[in-house]
């Protein structure tokens, strides 16, 4: 297990360095965990104060070298991801790199979507779609929006994407397989469409969903990559 005390002290350190102007009044007290994540993985909390509501993703608390190469490797993608999208959006929101292996970013108030009830108009989906339009003209793929839990209905009604741990740079890959990828995106938001909306989906977005269906069994991009690797080599040991 994480130490979680030793985690939020390190995030209050980093905090208090990069909002200087909010520092004085920068505590870890005002730190909540969210998701301790596996060690592999970032843990996610929220600070929240009278000037600041932040989500963190911190990787302090995993192995020296998971650290520092892929928390380093994520941390850095993640934050090129949301700054393209968030200038591409034209979200003004806070977005800042605490140190080489923790991001912080706006707290979103809402419930995600594995969360609500089945009655979620057609049009967060099609906004939805939208946003991850922009995301992949960035030259990204999130790879993991068939997850409800990384899909956000906002307390404002508006959609918002979370957990860029998977994504990847499409910058440099050949078309067939960048196309690919981004269908694996939208079949996402229509896999959450066809279980959560009450209006049916429409034979283009359907033929989508069913093709990346029929071929997820050869999918090697399934939650977290590296998780699933290291999860491997523990069973043959």
């Amino acid at each position: 297990m994480k130490n979680i005390e030793k985690i939020k002290e390190n995030v209050a350190l980093a905090l208090k360095k990069n909002f200087p102007q909010t520092s004085q009044s920068i505590s870890a007290d005002n730190l909540v965990l969210i998701h301790e994540g596996r060690f592999a993985n970032a843990a996610v909390l929220r600070y929240k104060d009278d000037r600041l509501d932040l989500t963190v993703k911190d990787f302090s608390g995993s192995p020296f070298w998971i650290r520092r190469v892929f928390g380093v490797f994520s941390t850095r993608t993640e934050y090129t991801a949301k700054k393209a999208l968030a200038q591409a959006t034209g979200d003004h929101g806070v977005l800042q790199r605490l140190s080489p292996w923790s991001i912080a970013f706006d707290y979103v108030r809402g419930d995600t979507l594995n969360k609500v009830p089945c009655n979620v108009p057609a049009d967060y989906f099609i906004k939805m779609e939208q946003i991850v339009s922009k995301l992949h003209e960035c030259g990204f793929v999130h790879l993991d929006l068939r997850n409800l839990g990384n899909m956000i209905l906002g307390d404002d009604g508006k959609p918002y994407i979370i957990d860029f741990q998977s994504c990847l740079s499409t910058k440099h890959m050949p078309r067939f397989i960048r196309k690919y990828l981004e269908k694996v995106d939208f079949s996402g938001i229509y896999k959450a469409w066809e279980r959560k909306c009450p209006q049916a989906l429409d034979e283009g977005r359907k033929s989508v969903l069913s093709y990346v269906n029929a071929i997820r069994k050869f999918w090697v991009f399934k939650g977290y990559p590296l998780d699933h690797f290291l999860e491997k080599r523990k069973m043959k040991h």
